[in-house]
């Protein structure tokens, strides 16, 4: 990666948005390659610690950072990305219960979902622009939340330092494995 973005960091994690770019977060921040570029762009360091990519039904690209909230990066047609254009939640300028996020996940029904270190649970609806804390449906307060996800049915799973739960919006049912 130091070839095409001098201190790039290590890679931590790779997203492949709608349109075939690859999104690379790094420990220094994010880059991008192009589909049709043979080249990595730095789209920005200011983000830190990238721990999570995900892309919503917008065209939008969603990171989540080891340490300074979530980012909405617009992604238009060409690149490099507008970094005047990226928008940050923190816990003090949004709903964001805390900064240290470790997942992010775009679901199939205009949410994004958001895991922190502390097993927060939060989801931002697209539509509103409401940041909710849904914690106490999952309960898991002091579980570092690894990873979330959809499957085909719209049900969220989240894995954490402890378990992997699944979460049935439709009816709010829960099932732990």
């Amino acid at each position: 990666l130091n070839k095409y973005v001098p201190q790039a960091g290590n890679p931590l994690k790779t997203h492949t948005d709608f349109k075939g770019n690859i999104w690379i977060a790094t420990q220094n921040g994010l880059l991008v390659k192009p589909k049709l570029q043979d080249s990595i762009l730095k789209v920005s360091f200011a983000l830190g610690e990238v721990t999570d990519i995900t892309n919503d039904a917008y065209g939008n690209i969603w990171t989540s950072s080891k340490n300074s909230g979530i980012y909405k990066i617009p992604v238009q047609s060409n690149f490099p990305v507008d970094v005047q254009s990226i928008k940050n939640y923190t816990d003090k300028n949004s709903n964001l219960r805390s900064n240290k996020t470790n997942a992010i996940h775009a679901d199939g029904n205009g949410k994004i979902w958001i895991g922190t270190r502390e097993g927060i649970i939060m989801n931002l609806d697209l539509v509103t622009n409401e940041l909710k804390d849904v914690s106490a449906t999952f309960n898991l307060i002091d579980e570092r939340i690894f990873n979330i996800t959809s499957d085909e049915y719209g049900h969220i799973w989240i894995s954490t330092n402890k378990r992997i739960v699944e979460f049935n919006h439709q009816n709010n049912a829960l099932k732990e494995y």
